[in-house]
């Protein structure tokens, strides 16, 4: 009799654990992500469904209802609900996955952002495992509190406002960013006038630096709503680097059909002040507008090359 009882307890303790450690693993997978905000909004937006403000409004509510569903299990209230929830989440990304293996849009689903890289046939095995560990796991002992509903509530406010609070969406403090964006207009209208090609028509102008990674991210936007519009060749990238770094800027952007020229440093400098990326959208020669990379706004853009 005390033997079935011990076997019971190990049993119970070890479904707790089970269902605590994969709490933990939708925390450290919120986390992650949130970490890596901005590759993981871009990964979003790379499909070219969603416009760039929803896709970093998606891309938080994908990270708070990891840490809702995180805390939920690893507190054990309302295990019925949070285990359903749980195993959706898994085989919504499991077909997501799935689509991802077979358009080859990209090698990895930023399932743990950019700090932890799977395979996508990795990431499929892992959420089957924890399917059946989620299965496994109830039901179990729960924290046994008082006012437990008002906790849950608690904890729901909680996973809403902490990507929000850590990492606002650019376009809650737009205004900040755009009063900072400086450069030399001047300089920037004399290299038009040896340029002509940048003062006919609408363009798009980026100052990128090679070695920037904000710059490659700010690529990564750009090449999307150039595809999505089908107007590559109004965008224009000039360079601070050397030509084999903007060949690998390429390669890490995946932007090869965007025109890209590599401008004397000096005279980069000069125009942007140091500070890039820097993107000026330009018609025949008058800019009309200008982003850093935070503010990049599609829309705007789209408007703008019609």
């Amino acid at each position: 009799m005390g033997g079935e009882q011990n076997e019971k307890k190990v049993k119970g303790y070890l479904k707790i654990a089970i269902r605590v450690f994969l709490g933990a693993v939708f925390i450290v997978s919120a986390i992650s992500k949130m970490l890596t905000i901005n590759s993981f909004e871009i990964f979003i937006f790379s499909f070219g469904i969603f416009s760039l403000n929803l896709s970093f409004i998606l891309a938080r509510l994908v990270i708070s209802t990891e840490i809702f569903l995180g805390f939920m299990l690893i507190t054990g209230w309302k295990q019925k609900i949070t285990i359903s929830l749980s195993l959706l989440l898994l085989a919504v990304f499991t077909v997501f996955l799935i689509y991802l293996i077979q358009s080859s849009k990209a090698d990895h689903c930023h399932c743990f952002g950019d700090i932890i890289k799977m395979s996508n046939p990795a990431s499929i095995i892992k959420n089957i495992c924890f399917a059946f560990l989620l299965w496994l796991s109830t039901p179990s002992r729960e924290i046994n509190l008082k006012r437990r509903s008002l906790y849950i509530y608690i904890l729901l406010f909680l996973s809403l406002g902490i990507p929000l609070s850590i990492t606002p969406p650019a376009f809650f403090v737009s205004n900040w960013y755009a009063k900072r964006i400086n450069y030399d207009e001047q300089l920037f209208n004399d290299l038009m006038a040896k340029n002509p090609e940048l003062a006919s028509g609408k363009k798009v102008v980026s100052f990128l630096g090679t070695n920037c990674k904000y710059c490659v991210m700010a690529a990564q936007k750009l090449s999307v709503i150039a595809n999505k519009n089908g107007k590559t060749e109004q965008f224009v990238y000039l360079f601070y680097g050397t030509e084999n770094e903007v060949e690998n800027f390429f390669n890490e952007a995946g932007t090869p059909d965007i025109k890209g020229t590599v401008l004397d440093p000096d005279t980069f400098l000069k125009i942007t002040n140091g500070r890039m990326p820097l993107i000026l959208l330009v018609d025949n020669g008058v800019v009309v507008d200008k982003f850093s990379f935070a503010i990049i706004d599609d829309k705007t853009i789209a408007s703008f090359l019609m």
